[in-house]
């Protein structure tokens, strides 16, 4: 029926899910997925009661919780650790960032050979060319949100990925319940969120909002509910005449909510904003009902608060639809019958058939003559100056990046390492390079990042010579680059050119979970805080302002240095 849902496209006898059930109680799941000890959070909310339910033990291992309180690189010894002791036959992960190294994935393995490894990828449509390519070749299985077609993963050689939307219908279902509600919202706050929400009050529609962040908006605080628990979620839900979904990603692009399934398996209305690929999902006007702008948002607000029957069945028809297409019990039965049975489901090495150079300092002082006798039997072209280091695997990947997406650069995330404060900022290139402005970008770019094709790197030596020594070239654009959202290498250079204006769009700001870490464990004896303060006055404003930023004055074991870091936010902004 619809294409891009796996569980329509396979059939499961009653003796197969019989025989998968069966199997599944004999064995065990440790779920580390961020957040997964949380009620307040989806990886809970989704995968908790599912697994429970098919599964003969369940381990839960929240990077959220330990990495509060241990930090990354303990986290990662800790998982391992876990995974050497209980020996579980899977081990799921929700992957948000860098919380997991790929050398940590791949030594599950190493330490436990009969686990085998299975990774959420939720946002393809954002992240596909610069994440889940990559890392789905790094994990045994990929559970994905059909955001994009089965065939852009099978023309990939993809053969282990399976599309799944369904809902956990145990904590996600109807209650009998007033609806005490006109509108709401749950999710974070975007501006194209915030107008949304501003143009109805503004036109006397009374609308409440729930989930994080939306306290830095004082003009929003009358209607304002906090963040939800599980429970509490299913009950606004209910409640509401009305849920709002916006479609949009981050990059302003039409994204399939799961908040969409959600709603539904409520047997509650939503309204939403024009998606084309919800289409493939949900019947138009009949299971489900799109805005297109603020006009037609507040029209048909108005319209379905007084049209009760419509608005009921509606609700009623995407229900059923949820009910009997999107159960996510329902799928990973589906999901683990072909991991114990099916011999086609698996995952490709990742590899590549190009021969890679390593281009060292030494080089450049060579004639590009010789430089060309140096290279000439080789594909590729990557860098290494010195007080650099890279992941294991960054050649391997970077390689297999210029295979596939036919391009002349390569160009990953990297961290800034200090003696003392260890990585304490990481570069995001995909996103420095969507805010910033093609100048401000460039200056960012490190030798260390990037791996370049041979005739390109011939082409333009002058300017790879540019940046090795510091200078700004600019190499890099969206056009002509392959993009990475994964930190392969470690860098310690920090440049005075760079602006603290482009240093906050650029860097996640590592230091602050570190310092979190400290806070926690109460060292109050840790030069760590020192160090940073140190950092910002010669020279790295932008950490004061960031420690000031995010009330570190409120962590009681730092007192002593209340009055140095006020005194210091004084000076920085006078000058």
């Amino acid at each position: 029926m619809l294409p891009r849902i796996s569980i329509q496209n396979y059939k499961l006898t009653n003796n197969l899910k019989n025989k998968t059930l069966s199997a599944l109680k004999t064995k065990k799941i440790l779920i580390a997925a961020w957040a997964c000890e949380d009620k307040y959070f989806a990886s809970y909310q989704q995968w908790y009661t599912p697994f429970n339910k098919i599964f003969g033990k369940v381990i839960l291992f929240d990077p959220k919780k330990h990495k509060s309180i241990y930090g990354k690189n303990k986290m990662n010894e800790l998982l391992l650790e876990k995974i050497k002791t209980e020996k579980p036959d899977f081990v799921f992960f929700w992957l948000i960032s860098d919380e997991f190294s790929i050398n940590t994935i791949l030594k599950i393995k190493e330490i436990s050979p009969n686990t085998r490894t299975i990774n959420f990828f939720g946002d393809d449509d954002e992240r596909f060319e610069n994440y889940t390519r990559y890392l789905a070749k790094i994990f045994d299985y990929g559970l994905i949100h059909p955001q994009l077609l089965m065939d852009v993963y099978k023309k990939e050689n993809l053969n282990n990925v399976f599309l799944t939307c369904g809902i956990n219908t145990d904590n996600f279902k109807a209650i009998n319940i007033e609806k005490k509600y006109d509108v709401t919202f749950v999710g974070t706050p975007k501006k194209d969120r915030y107008d949304f929400i501003k143009y109805l009050i503004k036109n006397g529609i009374k609308v409440n909002i729930f989930g994080a962040g939306w306290s830095k908006y004082p003009d929003l605080k009358k209607v304002y509910g906090g963040q939800l628990s599980s429970e509490n979620l299913v009950k606004v839900i209910n409640q509401s005449k009305i849920n709002l979904c916006f479609s949009q990603n981050y990059q302003k692009g039409p994204h399939l909510k799961g908040r969409i399934f959600e709603v539904c398996g409520c047997k509650s209305f939503i309204l939403c904003e024009y998606a084309p690929i919800v289409k493939d999902f949900f019947k138009q006007d009949r299971e489900i009902v799109f805005f297109k702008d603020n006009k037609d948002l507040l029209n048909k607000v108005r319209y379905y608060l007084n049209s009760n029957d419509k608005r009921n069945k509606i609700a009623e028809n995407a229900y059923n639809s949820v009910i009997k297409n999107y159960n996510v019990l329902s799928e990973l039965i589906l999901f683990f019958s072909k991991i114990l049975y099916d011999k086609n489901f698996y995952a490709e090495e990742l590899k590549t058939s190009k021969k890679v150079f390593l281009f060292k300092e030494e080089y450049f002082n060579l004639s590009l003559a010789n430089i060309k006798k140096i290279v000439f039997n080789y594909d590729y072209i990557h860098f290494a100056s010195k007080h650099s280091h890279s992941s294991p695997y960054k050649e391997l990947i970077q390689a297999y990046s210029l295979e596939v997406s036919h391009k002349d650069l390569s160009c990953c995330d990297y961290y800034i390492n200090s003696p003392g404060l260890g990585n304490y900022l990481l570069f995001q290139s995909v996103q420095a390079s969507r805010s910033l402005r093609e100048g401000e970008f460039s200056k960012f770019i490190n030798i260390n990042q990037i791996m370049a094709t041979k005739q390109f790197f011939l082409d333009n030596y002058l300017s790879f010579n540019k940046i090795y020594n510091g200078d700004t070239a600019y190499l890099i654009n969206k056009k002509n680059t392959a993009f990475i959202q994964i930190p392969l290498a470690e860098v310690n250079e920090f440049k005075k050119e760079w602006t603290e204006a482009s240093i906050n769009l650029a860097f996640r700001m590592n230091f602050l979970e570190d310092l979190s870490v400290i806070i926690y464990q109460k060292k109050i004896f840790s030069p760590y805080p020192y160090k940073l303060l140190l950092k910002s006055i010669l020279g790295k404003s932008f950490i004061i302002h960031h420690l000031y930023k995010n009330n570190i004055k409120n962590a009681h074991y730092l007192n002593r240095l209340r009055k140095i870091f006020f005194k210091s936010v004084e000076y920085y902004d006078k000058i």
